[in-house]
């Protein structure tokens, strides 16, 4: 067999076109997975707007009683210092009166605290405390003096376990709620009196 010879083409007579190259791609208009990502974002940074706004406003209270804890058991600290500098128990006990009102005012709502005075200031004071038989809380124990110390000049508190008292109650006050109470409860047996 002979082999055939090789043929030979004139490039110029071949009827072959240029080559068409495809239009170059567009960003725009996206494919369709595009806008399903586009929605899945847009709806998920809505749901973490509302959300986070939520879990805020949530988180306020909780950091508002944080700061007024924490700004109140300062002021306990530098009226004990206070205290031991001078060794004037009638004027610590009137500063504690009004921090613990302040704090009080701070806490609850203005319309419950704010008239309280006498006894119904005392219990609602004892509100937060889990009293003690030993203790006796406000009403019954070493935190009466408020409502004695401002009219008894030779009354001589417990300055020591009024501090502690006050700080149990800054520390249980930021973490309850208040409701609305008028009279002490009769005392617990074996509860402490100052009579």
């Amino acid at each position: 067999m002979n082999p055939s010879p090789p043929l030979r083409y004139d490039p110029e007579q071949l009827p072959l076109h240029e080559l068409q190259l495809p239009d170059p791609i567009t960003w725009w208009p996206p494919a369709p997975l595009w806008w399903l990502l586009l929605a899945l974002l847009l709806g998920g940074g809505v749901l973490l707007w509302l959300l986070f706004g939520r879990l805020r406003s949530g988180w306020r209270p909780l950091l508002h009683r944080r700061r007024l804890r924490h700004r109140a058991l300062a002021q306990l600290h530098q009226l004990a210092q206070e205290y031991h500098h001078h060794g004037d128990a009638a004027s610590y006990v009137r500063q504690l009166s009004i921090l613990l009102r302040r704090t009080a005012l701070a806490l609850a709502p203005r319309r419950q605290v704010a008239g309280l005075t006498g006894e119904a200031w005392l219990a609602f004071l004892d509100q937060p405390l889990a009293a003690t038989p030993e203790q006796g809380g406000f009403c019954h124990g070493v935190g009466r003096v408020l409502l004695e110390a401002p009219y008894n000049p030779h009354c001589t508190p417990d300055v020591p376990a009024l501090a502690a008292l006050a700080e149990v109650w800054v520390e249980a006050a930021s973490r309850s709620d208040f409701s609305p109470t008028s009279q002490c409860a009769t005392p617990p047996e074996g509860a402490r009196s100052l009579a």
